[in-house]
This record gives C-alpha cells, structure tokens and sequence, in this order.
C-alpha cells in the first residue's frame, strides 16, 4: 500500500467498522483485495487510546507498472476494547487517524 487517503471509524454496540481508501499501485479500476492488519501485530490501544492497523494491497503477479489507483479496504472488529477513541492506519508512506464520533447526549425534556 502506498497511501491511505481517508478513514471512516463507526462504533455501534460492540462492533467497530472501519473503512478505509488508499492509492496503489494496480492495473484495475478500483482495486480489490486490500485488508488490515494490526500494526505490530498488536490489537490493544495506543497511549491515545486508538487501534493501529497497517493496509496492504498485493497487486496481481504479473502487474510491474507505476500508475496509482484508489483501493478500499473494510474491517468488522468484535473484539473492541473500552476506551477505545478510533484508529490510526498506516500506508508505506503515511498514517491517517479516523476517530470515533463522540456519543450524542440525550437532552433533557423540560417541564412546565
């Protein structure tokens, strides 16, 4: 994977969904066959409170060429820690963090 260009984090009950765009280097349209994996090997939070992966795209054998094309990747997580702020994801140039949207409070109803 050369470069993560964007990353989606959404926590719904106990299951985090992760989607992430990248560029890479393929001869398809819109690659396939990107995946996460936790970055280290390690799935437990950062000093920030975020899960790090690493995205990899595997070009097909034969394709040599140079040319960067959008990739996508997705990932359900179950086993998700508490605390847990979002993701950080690591390209082979650069990391994109994708943080979690705080939770909605319920407003209070007023009585008269």
């Amino acid at each position: 994977m050369t470069r993560v260009e964007d990353v989606t984090a959404r926590l719904k009950g106990k299951k985090l969904t992760i989607q992430v765009h990248g560029m890479a280097s393929t001869p398809s349209f819109m690659g396939v066959g990107a995946h996460l994996l936790p970055h280290n090997g390690k799935h437990e939070l950062n000093k920030d409170g975020l899960l790090e992966y690493d995205f990899y795209y595997k070009s097909p054998g034969n394709y040599s060429g140079d040319k960067l094309k959008p990739v996508k990747a997705t990932l359900k997580e179950t086993s998700v820690p508490p605390g847990v702020k979002g993701v950080r994801i690591f390209g082979e140039f650069n990391d994109v963090t994708g943080l979690l949207a705080e939770p909605k409070k319920k407003k209070k109803k007023e009585s008269r």
